[in-house]
């Protein structure tokens, strides 16, 4: 009761036309205004990948980021020794309207050295 009569008065602080009876449809109006949009990708696999190393085959991982940015970075796991690796692994990010790129970028696991760029 006292969260309505809060939102009573701070909606009609905000805009003097809203009626008392109105500040739920007020606020329901702003909240889907800053709604978040889910970019789900499901990452089946790649083919015909280069052998990175000399003794063996690639160890591939992915790395997915959305609109370049690190923090928003997801990793699969690594698949040992395959140069046609399945992954199907699902991802998932809350993107704004503002969202316009996918990366997906390859790379091989190495143990001893850096890990390579496919």
């Amino acid at each position: 009761r006292r969260l309505m009569q809060l939102m009573e008065s701070v909606a009609g602080k905000i805009d003097p036309s809203i009626k008392p009876e109105q500040p739920k449809k007020f606020f329901a109006a702003q909240v889907q205004e800053k709604a978040t949009l889910r970019l789900s990708v499901l990452l089946r696999k790649a083919t015909a990948l280069p052998r990175m190393d000399y003794f063996s085959l690639c160890d591939p991982y992915a790395i997915l980021y959305v609109n370049g940015f690190h923090a928003q970075a997801q990793s699969s796991s690594t698949i040992r020794r395959e140069i046609n690796p399945e992954w199907d692994e699902h991802f998932e990010w809350e993107i704004s309207k503002s969202t316009t790129m996918l990366s997906i970028t390859i790379w091989d696991k190495d143990m001893i050295t850096k890990d390579d760029i496919v």
